[in-house]
């Protein structure tokens, strides 16, 4: 079980991370001609903070599970004593800079992403 815990955080998270980008990024191609790096870059921090807010809870059950492993034995057994013993306030425990963190690292990557890319092969347009 140990070593599948990161992939039950970053397996969701990814898959909605390019999901959501590429829908943001679609909307634009049919206003604009051409997406400018400056909108790459807003997409990304809304992709990210949209991600980081909804996956906030299961990234704070997953590090707890990490973190100590002696006393939790998985998800679901993480999320009942963490909420038994601390209430449920505590699994949003770090939710602000959560949801910080991921949009600024998904508007670095996806900005990087996107104009990296040969002008056929990026965003839709």
């Amino acid at each position: 079980m140990r070593r599948t815990l990161p992939a039950i955080r970053n397996v969701p998270f990814k898959a909605a991370e390019f999901g959501i980008f590429h829908v943001l990024s679609s909307l634009s191609s049919r206003i604009k001609s051409h997406v400018e790096p400056f909108d790459t870059l807003l997409f990304g921090i809304a992709t990210g903070a949209c991600v980081g807010a909804a996956l906030a809870p299961l990234d704070f059950v997953v590090t707890r599970c990490m973190a100590e492993p002696t006393r939790y034995r998985g998800v679901l057994n993480t999320i009942t004593k963490v909420v038994r013993e601390e209430g449920v306030r505590a699994i949003f425990n770090g939710f602000g800079h959560k949801v910080v963190r991921e949009a600024a690292s998904s508007a670095l990557f996806f900005t990087v992403f996107d104009n990296l890319q040969p002008e056929s092969h990026s965003t839709p347009h």
